[in-house]
Formats: C-alpha cells, sequence, structure tokens
C-alpha cells in the first residue's frame, strides 16, 4: 500500500525535495486517465472507474472518500437523466418525437432549414 511517509527524492540544483508517493501516483494517474479518455479507446466509464479503482487499491483514497461524491444530490439527478434519456432512446421515442416536430425531410438540406428555424425561434427568447 502506497502512503505519505514514503518519499521519493528530487533534486533541484542540490536541494533535495521530498515528494510524497501518493502524490506521485495521483500525478501518473490523472494524466493517463486523461489521455485514455481523449483516445476513444475505452468508454468514460471504464476509465474513470478504474482509476478511483486504483485511486482505491492504493490506499490514497479511503472508500469513504472515494464513494462520496456518489452521494451528491446533483450527480443522483445526473444519474437519473441519463436513465430516463436511455430509455426514451431504446423505445423509440426521441426519434418518433424528431419526427413528429421536424417531418420526413424530402430533400438532404430540408432538416437544416427546419433546425435553423427552430434555433432561431428560440434565440429571441434568450436575449
Amino acid at each position: 500500500m502506497l502512503n505519505s511517509i514514503t518519499p521519493i527524492f528530487v533534486s533541484y540544483t542540490d536541494n533535495f525535495v521530498l515528494i510524497p508517493l501518493d502524490l506521485f501516483a495521483v500525478a501518473i494517474i490523472l494524466p493517463c486517465s486523461v489521455l485514455l479518455l481523449a483516445s476513444n479507446r475505452f468508454s468514460p466509464d471504464t476509465i474513470l472507474l478504474g482509476a478511483l479503482g486504483l485511486l482505491l487499491i492504493s490506499g490514497i483514497l479511503t472508500p469513504t472518500q472515494a464513494l462520496g461524491g456518489f452521494a451528491s444530490p446533483g450527480m443522483a439527478t445526473i444519474a437519473v437523466l441519463y436513465v430516463t434519456v436511455a430509455g426514451l432512446r431504446e423505445t423509440g421515442a426521441i426519434a418518433w418525437l424528431g419526427r413528429f416536430l421536424l417531418g420526413r425531410p424530402t430533400t438532404h438540406y430540408e432538416p437544416c432549414s427546419y433546425t435553423s428555424v427552430i434555433a432561431s425561434s428560440d434565440y429571441q427568447y434568450l436575449h
């Protein structure tokens, strides 16, 4: 297990600065997670849960700290929205609503004109 007592030594012009090993591990895990997210080779939930698992296994985070963010009401709201949208997408409700609001296009450029009309009508309410 990693702990903050075991330091590594970094030399800056003959001065030694102690860097805790857990800080060094986070400095490696965080950029690797960002690079993996940017590469799109794995799903974001896999990458982020893997990073969280590494931080848990190494002892940098306690289980209470690691799972504390999931107790937030904002996080629960977003999770409910994801589940709702997934259900709407799987049942075809979003496609039906799109066809109902926009109709079936007869040309390639017709959906663009519908979308621009909807966007311009919404724009007046924003300002």
